[in-house]
């Protein structure tokens, strides 16, 4: 089932890399955790029943791939460039219609003035 209580779960950030990588590398304490399962508990309880249809969707999807054939490796990289391809094609034509943002960091973004 995994873990509920929050002290184990702040535990398991300082004790455990992937919980870690989970939390972006924050260890918010136990009641932090407990004020934010108990103000989102309504999204947290959307978001499982998701997971739950998605889990059941994958599992099927496995049962019924059980008895096809073996994928075509070649085929399907060749596909999958096909597609790397023109996404990448249009990805230009927008940016040269100046369409993508340009992001910057906080080193490289203009200055300006506030006020």
């Amino acid at each position: 089932m995994g873990i509920v209580r929050s002290r184990k779960i702040a535990r398991k950030l300082h004790e455990d890399e992937a919980s870690r990588m989970l939390a972006a590398r924050n260890f918010p304490a136990h009641r932090t955790i407990r004020d934010f399962r108990a103000f989102h508990l309504k999204e947290l309880s959307d978001l499982f029943v998701q997971v739950e249809a998605l889990l059941n969707k994958t599992r099927t999807t496995d049962e019924a791939e059980k008895n096809d054939p073996e994928l075509d490796i070649p085929a399907e990289m060749a596909r999958r460039q096909d597609r790397l391809n023109v996404i990448t094609r249009k990805f230009k034509y927008f940016q040269n219609m100046g369409h993508v943002a340009r992001f910057h960091t906080a080193s490289t973004a203009p200055y300006r003035r506030s006020g």
